[in-house]
């Protein structure tokens, strides 16, 4: 996007406190990486209880892999969640999926410079029945849907964790808006 009088206006009034743009998500990739250094052995890639779709392995990976989307975009403006490796080593062993983690977080630091309006593409295949579809969207409305779907996985990784009798971070899994709601 073109610095204009506007985009000048409304940087100004930010407020000086706002994170960089990739840091709240960041930030979940430092509690997902804590999360699965705290596993016990053979929990992380477990089957699921039967009330739970996917081990906690399998969420890390889809987690990631959106991740993984969102860091390509500067070099490839089109974002493609539909495509996903499964099956992998991210999935199935914990020091695979804290390295991926540490590397992607640092893949996510140059996107802080670019402008929250960089306009960008998503393609998504909406039902398995029709082909995929290219919708318009800007890195600041990608980032906060990777950081949203983060969040619902991590609530998904918090109840198989509850379910294995284990303890989970007040937080951990809460979307931005109800912990901020709970601390008013």
């Amino acid at each position: 996007m073109p610095h204009t009088a506007t985009h000048a206006a409304k940087n100004a009034l930010s407020p000086p406190h706002e994170p960089a743009l990739t840091a709240p998500l960041r930030g979940l990739l430092e509690q997902i990486d804590a999360f699965v250094a705290a596993l016990p052995d053979g929990l992380y890639d477990a089957a699921p209880p039967a009330h739970l779709a996917g081990s906690i392995g399998g969420h890390v990976r889809h987690c990631l892999d959106h991740v993984a989307a969102l860091t390509a975009c500067p070099d490839q403006p089109t974002l493609d969640y539909d495509h996903r490796e499964r099956g992998t080593a991210i999935e199935r062993d914990p020091a695979a999926a804290r390295d991926a983690v540490r590397r992607l977080s640092q893949q996510l630091e140059p996107l802080d410079a670019m402008d929250a309006e960089t306009p960008l593409h998503a393609t998504l295949a909406l039902t398995p029945q029709h082909p995929t579809r290219d919708y318009a969207t800007t890195l600041g409305r990608e980032v906060a849907f990777v950081l949203s779907h983060t969040v619902h996985h991590q609530a998904l990784l918090a109840a198989a964790a509850k379910a294995a009798g284990l303890t989970v971070p007040d937080g951990f899994g809460v979307a931005p808006a109800t912990l901020a709601h709970r601390a008013s």
